[in-house]
């Protein structure tokens, strides 16, 4: 029952559950914690209109690092990949996201920061997959 609480609880991502669970055995904490961050994040952008400093905003940004330290443990402890390429991608991961912050902190969603956002999560895509063993 509590394996299936996740499509009552988070129907947008629900489907986004079974895959890595099934295929790579990612354990559930992972999905459940990225799942939330999916929907705070889609709250976020939908609800709010992506304003700064909303309550929801800072839920989204408090579950995107709880999220974020999730994937580093599984990452670093869980899989038997390359430590070096693991922390290469996880130091990128955070430049972007600490200079993406400095630029937001100078104009809210200005060219500068979307584009070092873009590159959180395209660092963070490639790391999922190398921890998922897909290449």
């Amino acid at each position: 029952m509590f394996k299936n609480a996740h499509r009552i609880l988070f129907p947008v991502s629900g489907s986004l559950y079974a895959i890595p669970y099934i295929l790579y055995d990612v354990p559930c904490y992972v999905i459940y914690m990225h799942n939330t961050l999916i929907t705070t994040t889609i709250l976020f952008w939908g609800y709010s209109g992506a304003k700064n400093g909303t309550i929801i905003h800072k839920i989204d940004a408090y579950v995107a690092r709880i999220t974020f330290l999730h994937w580093v443990v599984y990452g670093l402890c869980y899989t038997n990949r390359d430590k070096f390429v693991m922390i290469f991608l996880i130091l990128m991961f955070l430049n972007f996201a600490r200079i993406g912050d400095y630029y937001s902190r100078q104009k809210w969603l200005c060219s500068l920061n979307i584009c070092n956002h873009l590159g959180v999560h395209l660092t963070g895509l490639i790391y999922i997959i190398y921890c998922l063993h897909a290449f």
